[in-house]
């Protein structure tokens, strides 16, 4: 689920995106609260708004550029550079829905019906009781007594 988690934005973006070429406007240096010292790049998208790249570190091409990129109209998500069919947004699909079969799958194997579990205490439900083997004197005195 984490590997989908990972890649939602690119489903998001295979959604709803729209596929449009950018301009890099500039790449900032910004300080983080630690102390240490990052590189941001901006782009001016298709729309008119002015977005930085969802991942630090300097511009993929120097200011003015152009690049392709796939970004939400309503800046719901970061844009991504790249065209709309290079998202693996089936990563984000694939993953989100075998974890959701792997926790399905542990709900139903770990957690049991109490009634069933009644019943089948009581002998009413669920795999035949085979007998208990019987002592040879229980069933030399049942026997005598029959």
């Amino acid at each position: 689920m984490i590997v989908g988690a990972v890649h939602a934005p690119d489903a998001f973006l295979a959604l709803t995106g729209e596929q449009g070429t950018a301009t890099v406007a500039y790449t900032s240096t910004e300080t983080g609260a630690h102390g240490m010292t990052y590189k941001q790049c901006w782009i001016d998208l298709p729309n008119g708004d002015n977005e930085q790249l969802p991942h630090t570190g300097p511009c993929p091409a120097p200011d003015g550029a152009a690049l392709t990129v796939v970004y939400s109209p309503h800046g719901i998500v970061g844009p991504i550079i790249g065209a709309k069919g290079d998202l693996m947004w089936w990563w984000a699909v694939g993953f989100q829905l075998a974890g959701i079969g792997l926790l399905s799958t542990t709900a139903v194997l770990t957690v049991r019906d109490p009634a069933l579990e009644w019943h089948q205490r009581r002998g009413s439900a669920g795999p035949v009781r085979r007998p208990e083997a019987r002592s040879r004197t229980a069933s030399r005195w049942y026997r005598r007594r029959h």
